[in-house]
């Protein structure tokens, strides 16, 4: 199992509109400095089950700091973004999830 979120975080899952077969499982932290600073996406490597929760105290001090952010389990590590075949671990395609959750969160200007 994978570890629980943290007070104040917001966890959810996040289906990126261009693949609608993932569904990501993510942890958002919203600033309650307004405007915000701007918008940080954090991104895993190869961490098994602690996957999204290794930013999560990282996130609250950025949302102190006036940052919203998002960190999402990525491919392979979301239960519903896991697909069995081998060709669909190529960087690549985990590169291109890593734009769509961004587009996706409403929280960046899309990449064009």
């Amino acid at each position: 199992t994978y570890v629980d979120c943290a007070t104040g975080l917001e966890c959810t899952t996040l289906t990126p509109s261009d693949k609608p077969d993932l569904t990501f499982d993510c942890a958002w932290a919203t600033s309650s400095i307004s405007p915000t600073k701007g918008f940080v996406y954090h991104m895993h490597g190869n961490d098994g089950q602690k996957s999204k929760a290794m930013f999560f105290d990282t996130m609250l001090e950025l949302a102190d700091l006036g940052y919203d952010s998002l960190a999402c389990d990525a491919r392979g590590y979301s239960p519903n973004a896991a697909p069995y075949n081998y060709d669909a671990y190529h960087y690549d395609k985990l590169q291109s999830d890593i734009l769509s959750i961004v587009d996706e969160s409403g929280l960046s200007t899309p990449f064009d």
